[in-house]
């Protein structure tokens, strides 16, 4: 979580980074995203692709993890909180499935894996007005962010490893808005 601010003219605004977490799964997440350096699960594909000679045999996980945007927002004609779940709000709850499999052949100083993992996500849904809408119009924002990463590790010395992942992104969006007059989908 992040926070900006300009003493004079800004509010405080704060966001979290969904569209590439640092951390995937219950375990990475758990120890702050220190898997970067010590690859304990097959999520070190999307951190660290080297880390997975240090997952030995072979290694199936599967996870979900949940995501809920809190959504403030206020300007002459909105004020809401999601938090407080009011009428022009809907609670918005995006799921992140992720799973990974790697395999270390015994003796081999290599590794190899393969995973999907959801790695990020956003999005609102609420009742929007504007000097057009008056009465206000739904609208919604969702966006995924899931990559697919066949990945491969060499372990050249004792403290020492190179990875290679080929990262494919699939980022499916949908929106419905209003822009002054308009109303788009």
């Amino acid at each position: 979580v992040g926070w900006i601010t300009n003493f004079k003219s800004l509010p405080i605004a704060q966001a979290c980074n969904v569209c590439e977490m640092i951390g995937m799964g219950g375990r990475s997440v758990g120890m702050g995203g220190v898997d970067i350096g010590i690859a304990t699960d097959t999520s070190a594909m999307v951190s660290n692709p080297a880390g997975i000679i240090q997952i030995k045999k072979a290694r199936f996980d599967f996870g979900n993890g949940l995501f809920y945007p809190w959504i403030r927002f206020k300007n002459r004609f909105n004020s809401f909180d999601s938090s407080s779940y009011p009428y022009w709000h809907d609670p918005l709850f995006f799921h992140l499935p992720q799973w990974g499999w790697v395999k270390h052949p015994s003796n081999k100083p290599f590794s190899f894996g393969i995973g999907v993992f959801t790695i990020g996500g956003g999005g609102s849904k609420f009742r929007w007005k504007n000097a057009y809408f008056s009465q206000g119009k739904r609208t919604l924002s969702e966006l995924a962010f899931t990559k697919f990463t066949p990945t491969l590790a060499y372990q050249l010395t004792p403290k020492l490893s190179v990875g290679l992942a080929l990262n494919i992104y699939y980022c499916p969006m949908e929106l419905k808005g209003l822009f002054g007059p308009c109303y788009i989908e």
